[in-house]
């Protein structure tokens, strides 16, 4: 074990763990129930209605208070640090470049435009600038520049439809987690099998 901090396998079981948590929570069961969308409705009385279908507002921050773990560089489990520590691993190539590109492959999904075009004046003109607004505009934390934009997105007529966007960018990161939590597993059994093998030789 490292001194004063985690082994490596150690920080590998607590991804895994992490990731089997967020499975577990009530923003996948509300997902799995009612899915994520949007329908909007027009009368003569009220004109258009927007209504969006998905999770509830505590189960999106419960499951943020987790999911956090996965992006914040001074966790060990940081998407950044997990990838630095499985390259140092004496584990097979494959498995560091698998995670790798499994990581850089959101970071373009996140980069790119949402399915649902807004106006480019909206502030929404990508998956990252929906998920980092909501998520330091009103779920995490208080930021006034993103909370301000969060604030100016509920006025508008697509509020519903970006904040089904946000649901579904969160749905993504955890189908990210689950591929990169079976590389943990690999990692920690390569790892278990090495130190037997080595503690056997030395019997």
């Amino acid at each position: 074990m490292a001194k004063g901090g985690y082994s490596d396998d150690e920080v590998l079981e607590i991804f895994v763990e992490s990731v089997e948590e967020l499975l577990k929570s009530n923003f996948v069961a509300e997902i799995e129930k009612d899915g994520v969308s949007t329908k909007t409705t027009w009368s003569e009385e009220s004109g258009f209605i927007s209504q969006r279908i998905g999770p509830r507002k505590d189960s999106v921050k419960a499951f943020l208070l987790t999911l956090r773990f996965f992006g914040q560089n001074n966790e060990p489990t940081s998407l950044c640090n997990m990838e630095e520590r499985i390259n140092g691993l004496g584990v097979d190539r494959d498995l560091k470049k698998r995670f790798r590109d499994n990581r850089n492959n959101f970071n373009s999904f996140l980069d790119n435009p949402p399915c649902f075009t807004f106006p480019a004046e909206s502030n929404a003109n990508s998956r990252r600038q929906i998920l980092e607004t909501f998520l330091y505009g009103i779920f995490a934390h208080a930021n006034p520049k993103y909370r301000r934009q969060v604030k100016a997105w509920e006025n508008a007529l697509f509020y519903d439809e970006i904040r089904a966007q946000f649901d579904l960018v969160l749905l993504e990161y955890l189908r990210l987690l689950i591929v990169l939590a079976e590389i943990c597993r690999k990692c920690v059994n390569v790892n278990t099998t090495e130190a037997g093998t080595a503690a056997d030789g030395a019997a």
